[in-house]
């Protein structure tokens, strides 16, 4: 269960990048990025207090949210019988 549930956030993670990095106009964040930040909090605050703009900005969501993803799996792992 632990790898359904982290590779289905993974998976909605990615996906809300992809959407982000196709709409976006020349870059800048949109809706999706927004919707993206959300759902990986509190490791994308970090990222929204770095220089980054642009694609690296999206790119650096994308990973905070596939560690997050790691970290959920290996929690869910933890707790698992």
């Amino acid at each position: 269960m632990a790898t359904w549930v982290a590779g289905s956030y993974a998976a909605l993670v990615i996906v809300l990048g992809m959407v982000a990095g196709f709409t976006s106009q020349r870059g800048l964040p949109d809706r999706y990025t927004m919707i993206q930040a959300a759902l990986t909090l509190p490791l994308s605050y970090v990222v929204s207090r770095t220089t980054l703009n642009g694609l690296a900005w999206i790119l650096a969501i994308d990973v905070v949210g596939l560690i997050q993803a790691a970290m959920l799996w290996l929690l869910l792992a933890g707790l698992s019988p």
